[in-house]
């Protein structure tokens, strides 16, 4: 039985060069300045062994080991445990490499209380604060003014150590209590196998973070200067020039990046700008300086000027934002030039987002090391699904600045292992349409397929003239099945006829004509849709002072909540929650599953001693895991092992370990390149 370690550490606050997190342990000069554990025997905490409250005075003083070299004899616990965990293996712990092995051991085990208060919650609380944990069982929060401190930019180690000590204390005695009361609910539950799981994939996802992303930051600054401004300032340019044509307005008075004038030029309204014009006398005539260094020169002042501007856009609309803007250029009924104007509008909003975000954003971003070190979040999404943060690469899924990621090895790879339609998958499991997994076990391509029963045409011969550019029909049908295809995934996230209609350009009885006959081929998928709908309502409750629906269960015993909404003038659900939430979930749980078991297939890897150096595990985004992979002749040899783990582990697990057989194929695709950008399918 293993010991458990509640651990939390204090650090200093130096950082000022690379993002605004101050405490971020990949700063040189960041160190940990308190540390506090307290140590119980086995997982029943029955027996107190040792309770400590330690500070340290400078960063050269500071090693913080291991409590034991085998990582199967504790367990370690802490409330936003990767922050902890993050500064152990901070340069300047002595203790480092000791803390980054134990991090790489498929052995190690952690409990991190934020995490599995966001889990026991139904992934109501987000990113819950240990204060709000408390707070909500009635128990004491934090005492001192140590925030205070912090926020006036007072690094840890110049405040008191008697505001200190007690606030460490506090921590550490409330996550110990705060772990016992969650591992009991867990167990209440039926969620304990779920949550060890949850906890297993942190670790790997702490391990990404840790080793972070190679990023060439000097050759994405020059591609942004050398190519992505010249055409943003061109682009400055022909918007004026356009905006002017379309308005009959003087080129001042287009303001293309100013949300309120481009309202007024979609949907009707006021245009109002300024000009300098010559400053007049009582006759009528031009006046002049008479004197001093612009003497002969005309005295200007600012007239404001005013015009009223007719619609441009169906009234029903009113936003400006991007979402809306594509529906206006989709829509039929849209003036072409319009339409052109407002593509060159995003098109300019890409760019400076490219630009802003993305080039030079991404290149502020970038440690020492020459890594990006973002964030993994476990604890945002209300299905359980991961995010990403400072910086958001799931952003920059199709952006060229992903050409800059590139291998920390001379000659290595980047390898990329992505689940294959994993929603689809989920939606035909919970289902049990007998048609979808039947089409799913023979790789039918779902958008051709939907895309010819929508036109009542053959499957084949959709399928051949969607995909052979040579085929005399080709655009048509590569047409109707991106069609197909978005009207599918809007369908699965929820949305009604009107708005796909609304993004798509589709007429609503074309998405009506795709619904039905997607409803009627697979016929179970509205059925448990209905049937979750149906659950939901019947079973209200009042929760946390809201009303709340009753729970759904995923396989997993993972919860999802549902919280009444104001529509007309009474409470109601969200049916588009209701429909995605289970699939989105499941899809994690996934994902969560082959994450869990992660760091015990790279280890078998590295020490297989097929590279001189290790294969890293460096990111995850939405479906897939990018890995790091040193030069030689075995990335298929990897791939393989990999796609191996990806497509069998879920299933293993799923029916070892929750008793649930999934009788649907898993599939997964590598692709392996020397940038995260140019790849290219491996044969593994």
């Amino acid at each position: 039985m293993r010991d458990v370690v509640v651990l939390d550490v204090e650090s200093s606050l130096h950082n000022h060069t690379v993002g605004k997190f101050k405490a971020h342990p990949q700063h040189e000069d960041n160190w940990i300045v308190w540390v506090g554990a307290r140590v119980f025997s086995g997982t029943d905490g029955s027996v107190l062994k040792d309770t400590s409250v330690y500070r340290f005075q400078d960063k050269d003083c500071v090693e913080v080991k291991v409590p034991s070299d085998d990582p199967s004899e504790f367990l370690l616990v802490g409330h936003n445990i990767g922050f902890d965990i993050h500064y152990l293996c901070n340069a300047n712990n002595a203790a480092r490499e000791q803390w980054i092995g134990w991090l790489n051991h498929p052995d190690s085990l952690v409990w991190d209380t934020q995490l599995a208060e966001y889990r026991l919650s139904g992934q109501s609380k987000t990113s819950p604060s240990l204060d709000s944990c408390c707070e909500s069982r009635g128990w004491a929060t934090k005492p001192g003014r140590l925030k205070e401190y912090w926020s006036q930019g007072i690094s840890t180690e110049d405040i008191p150590d008697d505001e200190v000590r007690p606030y460490l204390r506090h921590d550490i005695n409330v996550t110990s209590k705060l772990f016992s009361d969650q591992l009991a609910q867990a167990q209440e539950k039926g969620m304990l196998q779920l949550l060890q799981i949850e906890m297993k994939a942190r670790l790997a996802t702490i391990l990404m973070e840790h080793n972070g992303m190679a990023f060439d930051s000097g050759a994405a600054l020059r591609e942004s200067v050398e190519k992505l401004e010249p055409r943003f300032e061109a682009l400055q340019v022909e918007l004026l020039d356009i905006g002017s044509k379309l308005t009959s307005l003087p080129k001042v008075a287009v303001l293309p990046n100013s949300p309120v004038w481009l309202k007024s030029f979609l949907y009707g309204g006021w245009a109002k700008w300024k000009e300098q014009h010559p400053m007049l006398d009582d006759d009528g005539n031009p006046t002049y300086f008479k004197s001093g260094k612009k003497k002969g020169e005309p005295r200007m002042q600012w007239r404001e000027f005013t015009a009223e501007l007719k619609p441009n856009s169906p009234v029903e609309w009113t936003g400006t934002g991007e979402d809306t803007l594509r529906k206006v250029v989709v829509h039929k009924k849209t003036d072409p030039d319009v339409a052109n104007f407002l593509e060159l509008i995003l098109e300019y909003r890409d760019l400076n987002k490219q630009i802003s975000t993305y080039f030079k954003g991404y290149s502020q971003l970038t440690w020492a090391d020459g890594m990006i070190h973002g964030n993994l979040n476990h604890t945002v999404a209300a299905t359980g699904r991961l995010s990403s943060s400072n910086p958001n690469l799931q952003n920059a899924a199709h952006s060229p600045i992903r050409r800059h990621f590139k291998s920390r090895y001379e000659n290595g790879v980047l390898l990329e292992i992505d689940l294959s339609q994993i929603e689809v998958v989920a939606q035909a499991v919970l289902s049990q349409d007998e048609n979808m997994i039947h089409d799913i076990v023979n790789k039918i391509d779902f958008h051709s397929k939907r895309a010819a029963f929508a036109h009542h045409a053959d499957y084949d011969f959709v399928k051949e003239a969607a995909k052979d550019e040579a085929h005399p029909d080709h655009k048509v049908w590569k047409q109707r099945r991106k069609d197909a295809k978005i009207v599918s995934f809007q369908k699965a996230y929820g949305a009604g006829v009107k708005k796909i209609s609304d993004t798509t350009g589709l007429s609503r009885a074309e998405v009506q004509q795709f619904m039905d006959a997607e409803d009627a081929n697979y016929p179970s998928v509205p059925v448990t849709q209905q049937l979750w709908i149906d659950t939901v309502t019947a079973s209200t409750a009042i929760r946390e002072d809201r009303k709340v629906s009753g729970v759904l269960y995923s396989p997993t015993r993972a919860e999802y909540r549902f919280y009444q909404q104001e529509f007309n003038g009474h409470l109601s659900y969200k049916p588009t929650e209701i429909k995605n939430y289970p699939i989105q979930g499941l899809s994690a749980d996934i994902l969560k599953i082959i994450l869990s078991g992660l760091r015990e297939v790279v280890r078998s890897i590295n020490d297989s001693n097929v590279f001189k150096l290790p294969v890293l595990i460096v990111n995850t985004v939405h479906d897939s895991v990018v890995f790091d992979i040193p030069p030689g002749e075995s990335v298929e040899w990897v791939a393989r092992r990999l796609l191996e783990h990806f497509t069998q582990h879920p299933v293993n697990v799923l029916k070892d370990k929750f008793g649930y057989t999934f009788n649907c194929p898993i599939s997964a695709d590598a692709e392996a390149g020397p940038n995260w950008y140019d790849k290219t399918g491996v044969q593994a």
